[in-house]
């Protein structure tokens, strides 16, 4: 597989396919096209902040996230497809 590495705070996540529930978290009918989970798999060095200085993303690789339906740019890589995004699109991070 390609070494995709993205910039700054820009997030790799392979998008998952959702059942009605992941983890305990029930999801209704009406939600199911507008949330969607996937994995982490590559993340930026880091957000640069107005000051210049580099603040490190708070996801790390292997995490699960949750984010909108129109969230980050598709892109494909031997076949498979993935999602890039901004950490800001990120609406939050699954726990175990």
């Amino acid at each position: 597989m390609a070494k995709f590495v993205p910039m700054y705070d820009q997030i790799l996540v392979a998008e998952h396919v959702r059942e009605n529930a992941i983890e305990g978290i029930i999801l209704p009918e009406t939600s199911k096209e507008d949330i969607h989970f996937g994995k982490v798999c590559a993340v930026g060095e880091g957000f640069i902040q107005p000051d210049g200085s580099l603040r490190p993303l708070r996801l790390a690789v292997g995490d699960t996230v949750c984010f909108g339906m129109y969230a980050g740019i598709p892109i494909q890589m031997d076949g498979v497809e993935f999602l890039v995004m901004k950490e800001g699109e990120i609406v939050g991070r699954i726990k175990d």
